[in-house]
């Protein structure tokens, strides 16, 4: 299951980040619903249905952010802290010149907490394998990211344009079983436009490569096999066993880790009507794999689709937003035979072939609205559902198929007042239906078959996480301190509350999260 995956959907709704995102700061020539903002294209903000039209003096936003904050209780998934404590700066810059576009961001956050196991990935459920570990203690996670895009107004009605980010996060535990895990990803993409008379289309290249590895060991007194781990090959099915068999592939010979690498290419069209109808489609391709040195224990090959189209209706008491996305994704997990063969004192590893062993597919749909009100008002709802189907089978012929179609939904409002912005808003969301589950024999002529093994309880664990109804609510007060007559400065608080119906396995039904931040434009 993806319960921390699912946690992040409750965090987004909670936080309110919907079509289109917000940036730290505002302009009076910078605006959040640009529809190319939510898009792959950074040449499309520079294009004559700009709002900005020609740029004869520089227009800039740039700002930067401190956030300190922690969440505590029980409804979370297993690989989350009971209380986790965050910390983290970021900071942004976008300039328009006459010829040119320019963005910039970078950001650091760290955040820890006691009593944690479970995963030992930095995002639990961004690849169809895990691998768990059940020693609680102090875990901690930074994270960091630096990025850019620049576009060029030569003159022509071709603008070329091109963004390029990376993201980085360390993630460690300093009590056996103890591990540290390092992650890293870069995406480049490359962006043209045509500008024509009331159509602007683009067209952006995507290039990114992100790899993962954890590095497991113990130093304490305590024999090897007090610490167990588990593989997890999907829907929890998976290798259980002392942290240094082969069976998990922490440690083998000539490995001392696990190593987890993916490419992804794909393209992206984009048009543009008459500065209120906006269309995207992107197709991307992934190619990943779990090992190294010839030891290649996994490959997952996958796709993704994602569409956006946006109608932007400007009003005199503002702009209204209407929006529909669709997302989609395949993933196929193979896992390969692989025996070590010796000649001449030398072994190496050759592979005979591989098994699929999972299958996972999901499809979310939805519309979103946005209003943004000429004197700052904003009001923001969204409304998604989300279909999931994934199949194992991990030990032919046995297979389960697992399949639930969830709701989710989210509403908020922020008003200014002089110097203060109140934000609130709500959440929820809950399954459609029944969760299917079907396990049975993949080929009746092959007889009765035992299941494979699966980490129940963790299993049913986080299916309550997914499945539970639940109701989220959030308020922020923000309060913009005068400098020089402008309000540069600002102090922020927030809170928010997710409940949770019918629980029975988790440790608790809520989950609260409160958060300050200090921030000054510039």
């Amino acid at each position: 299951m993806n319960g921390k995956r699912n946690r992040f959907i409750l965090k987004g709704m909670l936080l309110l980040s919907v079509a289109l995102p917000a940036q730290l700061l505002h302009s009076q020539d910078i605006y959040d619903w640009e529809a190319w903002r939510g898009g792959r294209n950074i040449a499309g903000l520079a294009s004559s249905s700009s709002p900005r039209g020609e740029i004869i003096s520089p227009v800039k936003r740039s700002g930067a952010e401190f956030t300190g904050g922690m969440e505590t209780g029980g409804y979370r998934s297993g690989s989350e802290a009971p209380t986790l404590w965050t910390g983290g700066v970021k900071a942004d810059t976008e300039v328009h010149y006459k010829d040119l576009l320019l963005t910039g961001d970078f950001s650091f956050a760290v955040s820890g907490g006691d009593g944690m196991c479970g995963s030992m990935f930095t995002e639990p459920g961004l690849y169809p394998i895990d691998i768990l570990e059940f020693t609680p203690g102090a875990k901690t996670l930074q994270n960091y990211g630096i990025g850019g895009g620049i576009a060029w107004k030569n003159g022509s009605r071709f603008i070329p344009g091109c963004t390029l980010q990376f993201v980085g996060a360390n993630y460690s535990k300093r009590k056996d079983l103890r591990h540290t895990t390092y992650r890293q990803e870069l995406d480049i993409v490359p962006s043209p436009i045509y500008d024509g008379d009331g159509l602007v289309l683009g067209v952006s290249g995507i290039f990114g490569k992100d790899s993962e590895f954890v590095q497991a060991e113990q130093i304490g007194s305590a024999t090897a096999e007090s610490y167990y781990a588990f593989l997890d090959k999907g829907l929890m099915y998976g290798t259980y066993q002392v942290w240094d068999g082969n069976g998990v592939h922490l440690t083998e010979n000539g490995v001392d880790r696990l190593p987890v690498k993916q490419y992804s290419y794909g393209a992206a069209l984009q048009a543009e009507i008459g500065s209120f109808l906006y269309a995207e489609a992107e197709y991307l391709r992934t190619a990943g794999e779990v090992g190294e040195k010839g030891y290649t224990w996994f490959r997952f090959p996958g796709s993704t689709v994602d569409a956006r189209l946006q109608w932007t209706l400007h009003r005199p008491a503002g702009v209204h937003v209407v929006a529909a996305r669709f997302e989609w994704m395949r993933q196929e997990t193979d896992e390969s035979v692989i025996d070590r063969v010796s000649s001449g004192g030398v072994t190496t590893p050759v592979e005979y072939g591989s098994n699929r062993i999972f299958e996972r597919r999901h499809m979310t749909a939805g519309p979103e609205y946005g209003f943004y009100g000429a004197g700052g008002t904003e009001l923001h709802a969204n409304l998604s559902v989300t279909k999931e189907k994934d199949r194992s089978t991990l030990m032919y012929p046995f297979l389960d198929l697992d399949e639930v179609t969830l709701l989710r939904f989210g509403a908020d409002g922020s008003l200014p007042y002089g110097a203060f912005v109140l934000d609130a808003g709500i959440s929820g969301g809950c399954k459609i239906g029944e969760h299917r589950h079907y396990k049975g024999n993949d080929n009746e002529s092959a007889g009765l078959v035992s299941a494979p093994y699966r980490l129940e309880e963790w299993f049913e664990r986080e299916q309550e996480l997914s499945d539970a109804p639940f109701m989220g609510a959030s308020v922020s007060l923000r309060y913009n301190f005068t400098i020089a007559g402008k309000y540069n400065l600002y102090a922020e608080a927030m809170y928010s509350i997710v409940h949770a119906f019918g629980i029975e396995l988790l440790d608790g039904s809520e989950r609260h999260t409160a958060q300050i931040k200090l921030g000054y434009d510039f």
